[in-house]
């Protein structure tokens, strides 16, 4: 008869404890939980966009050597779907219009009835599709109501881009912006009954945390500049160097915060006028007004 073999309490108590270290060792421990992100979106700009466009007469010097009617800016950048608010200030005395028929666009300008007080016209565009599309003025001006007459342009402005037609673009949403400033010296006529140097339009609209590219055209033989302390701005911005040709200067803006923020243009200009236009807002000074 065989005896059975008694472990000692202890020695009972290490074997339970080693079974059961050996049962958890082989466990497989659980694959981790599958995370699920958010696909990544685009940010859009859903607000009604703000253009400006400033008709001057006899402003730009053509490659036919004369100097010409013309819009400043010719060319606009709009964002699909995105409404856009197109203003559009005549210091002409003469009548404009601005013609895409694959827009549907067809605003009439009104002239300017007193020197250095433009018309306003206002209007709203919202592009379907994105692509390039041709605009024109079909109004007579730049001489053509008068081609006979000596030294006439008979025109020519109207049938060429960049003076009195041009293009409008139409790309996708995003958070870029695009928006330009026009210098012109003596244009604007002041409460003093002075005409005044200017930037026009002297007021900008942005939009918090986006990037808005500024391109300002000076038609001065002066040099200017932009400054605007509460958003760490001082942009140069160098003169003309022959008539009817502007010096072009770009420049970003990424205000971080929203509030009205006060430019200044701190270089002496406005001398025909003791520099008046430098301390008065709509001329060499305005407001960034960002949302």
């Amino acid at each position: 008869m065989k005896k059975s073999l008694l472990l000692p309490p202890m020695a009972l108590l290490i074997s339970l404890v080693l079974t059961a270290c050996g049962t958890t060792s082989t466990t497989s421990s659980a694959a981790p939980a599958a995370t699920t992100q958010a696909p990544a979106q685009t940010p859009q700009i859903t607000k009604v966009d703000d253009q400006v466009m400033t008709v001057v007469p006899d402003l730009k010097l053509g490659s036919d050597g004369k100097i010409h009617d013309s819009f400043s800016p010719a060319d606009l950048t709009i964002m699909q779907g995105v409404p856009t608010k197109v203003t559009v200030l005549n210091y002409d005395d003469g009548a404009h219009d601005i013609v895409a028929k694959d827009l549907k666009l067809n605003v009439k300008i009104p002239g300017s009835t007193k020197k250095g007080v433009p018309s306003t016209t206002t209007f709203t565009v919202t592009a379907d599709k994105t692509g390039d599309f041709h605009w024109l003025c079909d109004v007579p001006c730049d001489g053509a109501g008068n081609p006979n007459k000596p030294g006439s342009n008979k025109g020519w402005a109207m049938a060429n881009d960049g003076y009195m037609a041009g293009t409008i673009h139409v790309v996708a949403p995003s958070t870029k912006d695009n928006v330009a400033m026009t210098i012109l010296p003596g244009t604007k006529l002041g409460p003093d009954g002075k005409m005044h140097d200017i930037y026009s339009p002297a007021d900008l609209t942005l939009v918090k945390g986006q990037t808005t590219t500024v391109t300002v055209y000076n038609y001065d033989d002066g040099a200017h500049d932009f400054v605007v302390k509460d958003l760490n701005l001082n942009v140069k911005i160098p003169g003309s160097k022959k008539k009817g040709d502007p010096s072009v200067t770009t420049f970003t803006i990424t205000a971080d915060k929203a509030g009205d923020f006060h430019w200044v243009c701190d270089v002496p200009c406005d001398s025909d006028a003791n520099g008046w236009a430098m301390s008065h807002d709509g001329y060499m000074a305005g407001v960034v007004h960002v949302q």
